[in-house]
C-alpha cells in the first residue's frame, strides 16, 4: 500500500495593506510611485513605500514553521566591460596617454556597456520545516540595491524570485534560484537607461513575516585597455 503524504498550503499577500491614514493622504488620481518628501507623498507599493502598514507584500500564513539559509551564492561578481572608451567617469586622459580609474562604489555602468551573454549566478536556499505539520512554503527572494548618487529613484527593494516547495517535517530540502544580473540587479536612471551600479548589494530571502537571511554581494568591474587588464578595488 503506498503512503501518501499531505502537504498543508500557505498563502502570501500579493500586495501591500496600507492603513487608513495612507487612504486619507494619498489622492487615488495620483499614479506616481516613487516617495517624494517635498510633497509628503509615501510611495506606493513594497518597492517604494516608506511608511507603516497592516500587512507587508509577501505576508504570509501557514500550518506550519519554516526556517531558511543561503546554502550556496557568490560572495562577489566580476563585471567585463565591453566598451570601457565610452564615458562613464571611468577613464582619464593626460599626455601620457589614457589612463584607466577604478571605478568607486555607487558608480554605475550601462548594461549596454556589459557582456550580459550568460552573466548569471544560481541561489541555492535550504528551507527547513521546524513545524508541527508538512508543509508547502513559498521563497522569496528580494534584490535591495546598492547605494548610489548617480541612480536616482531606486527602489527599497524588488522581489527577483520566488519558489513554492514542499517540506516534510523535520527535513530539509533546497530551492535554486537562477538570477540573471543585468535584468534583476539592475536599475533604471532618469534617462530610462539600465544602469548596474558598483558596490554591494544584498539579497534577501523570506518576507517581513518571517526570520529574514541577508547575503551579500560585491559587484566589481574587469576589463581590458590596449590589451591591459584592469580590476576596480
Amino acid at each position: 500500500i503506498p503512503i501518501v503524504k499531505y502537504y498543508f498550503l500557505g498563502g502570501r499577500s500579493p500586495f501591500t495593506w496600507y492603513p487608513q491614514s495612507y487612504v486619507d493622504q494619498v489622492p487615488m488620481t495620483d499614479m506616481n510611485m516613487r516617495a517624494n518628501k517635498s510633497r509628503n507623498f509615501p510611495g506606493r507599493t513594497y518597492r517604494f513605500y516608506n511608511g507603516n502598514s497592516l500587512y507587508e507584500f509577501g505576508h504570509g500564513l501557514s500550518y506550519s514553521t519554516f526556517s531558511m539559509y543561503v546554502a550556496s551564492a557568490p560572495s562577489s561578481i566580476m563585471i567585463e566591460n565591453t566598451s570601457i572608451s565610452e564615458p562613464h567617469n571611468m577613464l582619464s586622459s593626460n599626455n601620457s596617454g589614457t589612463q584607466v580609474e577604478s571605478l568607486s562604489d555607487g558608480q554605475a555602468i550601462d548594461i549596454s556597456t556589459i557582456n550580459c551573454q550568460d552573466l548569471t549566478f544560481l541561489l541555492v536556499i535550504g528551507v527547513k520545516n521546524n513545524g508541527p505539520l508538512n508543509g508547502s512554503h513559498v521563497v522569496l527572494v528580494f534584490w535591495e540595491p546598492a547605494t548610489s548618487e548617480f541612480v536616482i529613484g531606486a527602489p527599497i527593494k524588488q522581489l527577483i524570485g520566488f519558489e513554492r516547495v514542499q517540506v516534510v517535517v523535520g527535513v530539509t530540502e533546497f530551492v535554486t534560484v537562477k538570477i540573471d544580473i543585468c535584468q534583476l540587479i539592475s536599475n533604471v536612471d532618469s534617462d530610462g537607461k539600465r544602469k548596474l551600479v558598483i558596490g554591494q548589494h544584498t539579497i534577501l530571502v523570506g518576507s517581513s513575516s518571517e526570520t529574514q537571511v541577508r547575503h551579500h554581494i560585491d559587484v566589481k568591474l574587469s576589463g581590458s585597455m590596449n590589451g591591459k587588464e584592469f580590476m576596480s578595488e
